[in-house]
């Protein structure tokens, strides 16, 4: 987690529970870590992990906010020894170049960031020259799982 407070992280989390919904998983909040605090994703995401492993979780598998907190999970694993992804999944999201130099190579979610920019490039310039009015609208688009070795069906 991070702060809910941030649209797209509330996006993201409200797509999780969604998917938990769809997939008839009961939700239980000691799964979710969210944090609300500043400071360095990566330490966050170290610290999430250690929380969840201090409460006795069972934890078979991460899904994290962004790339950057999925590698602290990564790091507290080396730190506890545990071994990824024979005993943990983890999966962030941004698909940051990183991500697939790290080892185990990072599972994450790519977001289309370069069309994004251009729909919002041309969306502005229409708003500038008056070729649209100003009524807003919602434009979504999709995103793809990059899936690397990070991850493991353990059924």
């Amino acid at each position: 987690g991070g702060p809910l407070s941030h649209r797209s992280i509330q996006e993201r989390y409200d797509g999780y529970r969604a998917a938990l919904r769809e997939n008839g998983i009961v939700r239980n909040r000691q799964w979710t870590w969210l944090h609300s605090a500043p400071g360095p994703q990566v330490e966050k995401g170290r610290e999430g992990l250690l929380a969840m492993i201090e409460r006795g979780m069972p934890v078979t598998a991460v899904i994290t906010d962004n790339d950057s907190t999925a590698l602290g999970v990564l790091k507290a694993c080396q730190e506890q020894g545990i071994k990824v992804p024979e005993e943990l999944s983890i999966v962030g999201f941004d698909n940051v170049e990183i991500s697939e130099h790290v080892n185990p190579p990072l599972t994450t979610v790519h977001i289309h960031k370069r069309r994004m920019g251009e729909i919002a490039a041309r969306r502005l310039h229409e708003l500038m020259t008056g070729v649209d009015d100003d009524v807003p609208m919602r434009i979504t688009l999709g995103t793809e799982l990059i899936i690397r070795q990070s991850v493991k069906k353990l059924h």
